[in-house]
């Protein structure tokens, strides 16, 4: 393990960085969004140390702390800077929570899955350029066997469905089935559902992937 002064420097740093993302006011939701989710020891350091500061995270389900977290800065639209930060928020809700609200999540890994999932089904449900909403059969079969490897208990997953299609998750600075800040920045602006809904497919099979390669 690296006991140098420049890596306790680093840590020191990150911190700190941690610290006034989530204090300053008045930043850009955007450039916040940007900086955490930037690849980099110190963005990536950051990242972890800024999703421990949510008072009170580990005392919610998954769905009302990504609420919670999501609100805070913009969610840039590129896939892998989307998992980056849902990862980061996966590992401290799991760190965080008790046994009472990760009862059906058996890792970080499986919050890590369900919570991208969240993000894929607030788009689906409020974008107004995907027609075809997806259904609840849809939601559970598109994350059967996730759970490390068996299914998250339907009734788990009928909650988040039937909360997150009510209650749009609002992100920072983004108003009602805006395609902005979500995985709906796959499909390239206002194209027709066809096109948001092969998004949503290839980031379910990228998805699939990283769940097997997480877990093992």
């Amino acid at each position: 393990r690296d006991r140098s002064p420049s890596r306790g420097l680093g840590d020191v740093y990150k911190r700190q960085l941690a610290a006034w993302l989530r204090a300053a006011r008045g930043l850009s939701d955007a450039a916040v969004g940007e900086l955490l989710a930037s690849p980099g020891a110190l963005c990536e350091g950051a990242l972890r140390e800024y999703m421990l500061r949510f008072d009170g995270l580990g005392t919610m389900p998954l769905e009302r702390a990504a609420r919670r977290v999501l609100g805070a800065f913009r969610l840039p639209g590129e896939a892998q800077k989307i998992g980056r930060v849902m990862e980061a928020f996966a590992d401290a809700w799991f760190a965080l929570a008790g046994e009472r609200e990760r009862a059906d999540v058996k890792s970080a890994g499986a919050a890590f899955v369900l919570a991208f999932a969240i993000v894929m089904l607030n788009t689906d449900a409020h974008n107004t350029n995907v027609r075809e909403k997806m259904s609840l059969t849809q939601f559970v079969e598109n994350n059967a066997q996730l759970n490390d490897g068996v299914d998250f208990d339907e009734r788990t997953l009928r909650r988040i469905y039937e909360d997150v299609s009510r209650d749009e998750i609002k992100l920072a600075h983004a108003h009602a089935g805006a395609p902005v800040g979500t995985a709906a920045d796959f499909a390239a602006g206002a194209q027709p559902s066809a096109a948001a809904r092969a998004a949503a497919a290839v980031s379910y099979t990228h998805l699939r992937a990283h769940a097997v390669s997480y877990t093992h």
